[in-house]
């Protein structure tokens, strides 16, 4: 199976108060995983990506802030 790269978003505010999801880093896919919250009424869970990123070091990041930057099957960016 081919590694995948992805890119992970965050908020920033930019101009004015705004705010933006805007890519702040690359990486490499690894694997789903998951991840949870602790809140006084319980816990809650989440899904993850475990992305590996180029210097060698491992973030578990929330799903809805990657973006897959090349399709599935796809080399070097083309199908």
């Amino acid at each position: 199976m081919d590694k995948r790269r992805v890119s992970i978003l965050a908020f920033v505010r930019g101009n004015g108060t705004s705010l933006a999801k805007v890519p702040i880093a690359e990486g490499t896919f690894v694997q789903y995983g998951t991840n949870y919250e602790e809140f006084d009424s319980g816990v809650i869970q989440f899904s993850t990506a475990i992305v590996e990123m180029d210097d060698g070091t491992v973030r578990n990041v929330p799903c809805e802030d990657i973006v897959f930057l090349n399709p599935e099957g796809a080399k070097n960016g083309k199908k």
